[in-house]
């Protein structure tokens, strides 16, 4: 007597292959020993009442989807580039204002930066 415990497929367990009887019918019932809902359709596309698919439409979709996809993409990543750009610009200015010694120098450095064109009033 053999015991096992009742492994099913999918268990994640391996074992052994199907046995050969020498028996011919108890080799027929291992060789179709395969549930029928494991086993492939024999139903065509022509016998059910479903659409044909049209690939150029789909692949036309695809294509509008995933343009629209990197633009999308694209335009997040200009702007978080531009915004970077411009905190790393404001973070150059308050360094260079805060190494000011006193008001007079403070003015001067404002001043200077406003006549470059480089100090924005928000």
């Amino acid at each position: 007597m053999k015991l096992q415990l009742p492994l099913y497929e999918g268990d994640s367990i391996i074992r052994y292959g199907p046995t050969t009887s020498p028996d011919p019918v108890a080799g027929q019932q291992q060789a179709h020993s395969t549930p029928k809902m494991t086993q492939r359709s024999k139903i065509t596309a022509a016998a059910t009442s479903l659409p044909a698919l049209n690939i150029a439409e789909i692949e036309a979709r695809a294509r509008a989807l995933r343009a629209a996809a990197i633009a999308d993409l694209v335009s997040r990543a200009w702007t978080w580039l531009g915004t970077y750009f411009e905190r790393a610009r404001r973070r150059r200015e308050e360094e260079y204002l805060a190494r000011s010694q006193s008001l007079a120098e403070l003015e001067h450095r404002l001043r200077k930066l406003e006549r470059q064109g480089q100090l924005l009033h928000v």
